[in-house]
C-alpha cells in the first residue's frame, strides 16, 4: 500500500478483519457495511489517529466536501419520486383498464 492509507479493523466474536485503503471513502463505505452486520469497527487515519465510525465519517465530510449543485433539492429517504409515483398511477390504470381482467393475468410494472 502507498504510505497514505486508512486501516479499517472490524472485531466481532473471535473474528478479526483488517483492510487498508487509500481512499477515505472507500474505507468510510466498507466500515459502515461492516458496522451495519453488526461489527465492532475502528478506522485509524494516515497520522495514526484511531476512530469510531461516526467520528471517522464527521472528520470526512469536513475534509473533503462533495461538491453540490445548487439546482439539487433534497428528497425525504422514504418519500416516492415524482416519475415513480407517475409509472405506478399509469400501470395501475392501464391494469384497470383491461377489460377481462382476472386473477390469471399478470401485470408487470
Amino acid at each position: 500500500m502507498s504510505a497514505l492509507t486508512y486501516k479499517m479493523m472490524a472485531k466481532r466474536d473471535n473474528e478479526t478483519i483488517k483492510s487498508e485503503r487509500s481512499s477515505a471513502y472507500i474505507t468510510l463505505s466498507k466500515a459502515r457495511v461492516w458496522v451495519s452486520e453488526g461489527w465492532t469497527v475502528t478506522i485509524t487515519d494516515p497520522d495514526g489517529k484511531t476512530y469510531a465510525v461516526s467520528e471517522f465519517e464527521s472528520r470526512v465530510s469536513e475534509q473533503h466536501p462533495l461538491p453540490v449543485s445548487t439546482n439539487e433539492t433534497a428528497i425525504a429517504p422514504d418519500a416516492p419520486v415524482a416519475a415513480e409515483t407517475a409509472m405506478a398511477a399509469d400501470a395501475d390504470t392501464a391494469a384497470s383498464d383491461e377489460t377481462g381482467a382476472g386473477a390469471d393475468k399478470l401485470v408487470t410494472v
